[in-house]
């Protein structure tokens, strides 16, 4: 059989294992609702876990689990797979790989049900106690958690993280940032991008208050401007802007040699180079009204993070999005939110490697 994974074709050879019986819980926008969306089918051909389970050949859903009859009734008529209400009932089903598509609240007591499991795939966040107590079950069963921070199977940002970042704009001097709909939400996405570009930051500090945030997917959701301080002395700056205004995650690094913007929640991401300066003498500028567009590989992302964890089951790859790498951006994001209620105080949050 075939699949398409961005724009290359896999095929499965029949030598190859059996496919991984994998059951997905919970069947809301992320699970598959996304994929009706016409204008990200266009960047995200594979938006979706059930899209990424269906296009891959190494795995194969045996079914869905969620409350709600009408989800329910969707994925029957519409993705031709088995239904069920509860986790009791799909336990007979014995599940290679869980897909928790569902905010956090007892998923690791989940993985109680099905002995089976062999790897997990996550939706952030992980969610505090519950996320730490999955992480723990599945590193104590040697179960792979990949959790969905998308960004990390992204081939070009992978490159920029594994060397190309330096080689592009020199040495790293400054950042800013912009996310919206909640820092929970997207301001997770943009603290691991940071996290995965420039490393792990060694204090935050919140520049402003709280202020809650209502059209976030998040219950509780703030918006907040903030800091990152990393080890050599250089900061990212982040700020929030209003969704129902218009969208934007981005993050812009400046180096001794160039620069680089990641724009339209890293759709567009540009080089700019250095170049003489126009209206001075021995001096240098950006050519920030000239940049060279990267190619874009986040079509691909998803479906990348799929194909890692298969690689990382059968012991041939590490994974990429890890949960202990998920529980730092979260860490990030919990003292972000009490410096905030701190009046700014710069909190410690030097955690190791990224």
């Amino acid at each position: 059989s075939a699949c398409l994974v961005g724009s290359e074709m896999c095929i499965r050879d029949s030598n190859m294992t059996a496919p991984l019986k994998t059951l997905l819980i919970g069947f809301g926008g992320i699970a598959h609702g996304l994929a009706a969306d016409d204008r990200m089918a266009k960047w995200f051909p594979v938006a979706t876990h059930i899209q990424a389970l269906e296009q891959n050949p190494n795995f194969q859903l045996i079914g869905i689990v969620d409350p709600d009859p009408h989800a329910r009734a969707i994925a029957v008529s519409d993705w031709e797979t088995e239904a069920f209400e509860t986790l009791q009932a799909a336990a007979a089903l014995d599940p290679d790989v869980i897909v928790f598509a569902t905010p956090p609240g007892k998923r690791a007591d989940a993985l109680a049900t099905f002995p089976s499991i062999k790897g997990v795939v996550v939706e952030k966040p992980l969610g505090g106690d519950d996320g730490r107590h999955l992480v723990e079950t599945c590193h104590a069963r040697d179960i792979p958690a990949q959790v969905n921070y998308w960004r990390r199977g992204d081939a070009t940002l992978q490159a920029l993280a594994t060397g190309d970042l330096k080689n592009r704009i020199g040495t790293f001097q400054a950042g800013h940032a912009l996310y919206g709909n909640g820092l929970a939400n997207n301001g997770s996405h943009l603290v691991d991008m940071i996290r995965m570009l420039l490393g792990e930051p060694i204090w935050v500090q919140a520049l402003g208050d709280a202020k809650s945030v209502h059209q976030s997917p998040i219950t509780d959701d703030v918006h907040v401007s903030f800091a990152l301080r990393f080890d050599d002395g250089t900061c990212v700056s982040a700020h929030p802007v209003d969704f129902t205004k218009y969208r934007e995650v981005s993050l812009d690094l400046w180096g001794t040699q160039g620069r680089l913007s990641f724009m339209q929640e890293t759709l567009d991401i540009r080089h700019f180079d250095t170049v003489p300066n126009r209206g001075l003498n021995d001096a240098f500028e950006i050519t920030s009204d000239a940049g060279t567009l990267l190619p874009s590989t986040v079509a691909s992302a998803l479906p990348n993070l799929y194909e890692n964890l298969s690689a990382a089951i059968n012991g041939k790859a590490a994974l990429l999005s890890t949960g202990q790498s998920a529980l730092r951006t979260e860490t990030i994001i919990e003292h972000i939110k009490l410096s905030a209620n701190q009046d700014g105080e710069r909190l410690d949050v030097k955690m190791g490697a990224k």
